[in-house]
């Protein structure tokens, strides 16, 4: 009958640490912006989601293009100097 008992209780313990896991993950929110979502009848976690992907997109664009620069910077340097000594195809025949 313990062994009953205990099987019983393992499937109440895992869903209360899913519940904690779930609630530590989930962020705080001033409820007063809550309440004001609310009122003008926004979903408030299908705007906390969005923001936050928009947020993690626009840091990996960051990176991204931080990490483009570290890689290409010799590159870019020449293509600079070459520039800067011979111009660019066409600065001889453009009229701006």
């Amino acid at each position: 009958m313990k062994s009953a008992i205990r099987q019983a209780q393992k499937p109440q313990a895992a869903q209360r640490s899913r519940r904690a896991a779930k609630a530590k993950d989930q962020p705080a929110l001033p409820q007063e912006l809550v309440d004001r979502a609310k009122a003008l009848g926004l979903d408030v976690s299908a705007v906390t989601k969005a923001a936050l992907e928009a947020a993690i997109l626009k840091a990996e664009r960051t990176a991204d293009r931080a990490r483009f620069l570290a890689e290409n910077d010799a590159a870019i340097d020449q293509c600079n100097a070459i520039v800067e000594k011979y111009g660019v195809f066409g600065d001889d025949v453009r009229l701006f």
